[in-house]
C-alpha cells in the first residue's frame, strides 16, 4: 500500500506532466497564430489549398493554432479537476478526457475545413 508522501510525488508528477504537456501545445500554437509560419509540409494545417494560397495558409493556421490553445485549455482544465478533487473513478476521468481530447480535435478539424470552403 502506498504512503501518504508516495501518493503526494504521483500526484505531482501527474500535474507537472499535464500543466507541461498544455505549456508545450500552447507554445507550439503560438506562432502559428501570430503567422509566423510560412507554408510548409512539416508544421500546421496542410493540404493542396493551404500549400498552394499563402493567404488561405496564414488565416486556416491563425484559426487552428486558436482553437488547438483552446482546445489544450480545456484538456487542461478536464485533467486537473479530477487531480485535485482525488475523482476516485479512474475509468471516469479516462472516459471524460478522451472525450475532451476526441471533441478537441474534431473541432480543430471542422474549422480548418470551414475556412477552406468557406474560402
Amino acid at each position: 500500500m502506498p504512503t501518504q508522501p508516495d501518493d503526494a510525488l504521483g500526484a505531482g508528477v501527474l500535474l507537472l506532466t499535464i500543466v507541461g504537456s498544455y505549456l508545450l501545445i500552447a507554445g507550439l500554437s503560438l506562432p502559428l497564430i501570430l503567422q509566423k509560419v510560412p507554408p510548409n509540409r512539416f508544421y500546421g494545417f496542410r493540404s493542396k489549398r493551404t500549400l498552394g494560397d499563402e493567404e488561405v495558409w496564414y488565416r486556416v493556421n491563425r484559426l487552428g493554432g486558436g482553437f488547438l490553445v483552446l482546445s489544450s485549455l480545456g484538456t487542461l482544465v478536464a485533467s486537473l479537476v479530477p487531480v485535485l478533487s482525488a475523482w476516485p473513478d479512474v475509468g471516469s476521468v479516462a472516459t471524460t478526457l478522451t472525450g475532451v481530447v476526441i471533441s478537441s480535435a474534431v473541432v480543430m478539424v471542422v474549422g480548418g475545413v470551414w475556412i477552406l470552403v468557406r474560402g
